[in-house]
This record gives structure tokens, C-alpha cells and sequence, in this order.
């Protein structure tokens, strides 16, 4: 689980794998670049409008662990989530 907070300007490996699960589980087409961009902070704010969460841009707890949840479900049906 993601430690903290993560916001634009973060950048690391941990990054990458919140890329892959938003571009698993959204209609977002992010670069896996590892850095907390603008693209990336869009792909958050629109999850978390979707969930019904504060749209911050911003990944916190509730959203890393909504967003795990749904990107395992996803892994695991033969059919998407979106």
C-alpha cells in the first residue's frame, strides 16, 4: 500500500503501479513514467469523481484502496471493469 500521500511533483516506482491501476480501471491513457504529472492527477480526479469521492487530485487512502480493489477485480475477470 501506498504510504502517505502522493501528489503532482512525486515520482517513483510506486507511481508507475497507481498508472497501471488507473489505466486498468478508467478510460485514462497515461504514460507509465513513474512521475506524479498532470495527466496523472486528471486520471485521480476523475476516479475519484466516479467513486463519488472528494476530487482532490490527490492520492490518499480511501482512494489507493478503492482503486487496488477494483484493479484486482479487474485482473481476475475475464471482462473489464471501466
Amino acid at each position: 500500500m501506498i504510504q502517505g500521500y502522493y501528489d503532482r511533483g512525486d515520482r517513483e516506482r510506486r507511481i508507475r503501479i497507481l498508472q497501471r491501476m488507473l489505466r486498468a480501471v478508467t478510460d485514462a491513457s497515461l504514460e507509465e513514467n513513474g512521475q506524479y504529472d498532470g495527466a496523472t492527477r486528471s486520471a485521480v480526479q476523475q476516479f475519484q469523481r466516479s467513486r463519488g469521492f472528494p476530487t482532490t487530485g490527490i492520492t490518499d487512502r480511501i482512494t489507493w484502496e478503492e482503486l487496488s480493489r477494483l484493479y484486482a477485480e479487474n485482473q481476475t475477470s475475464p471482462v473489464g471493469i471501466r
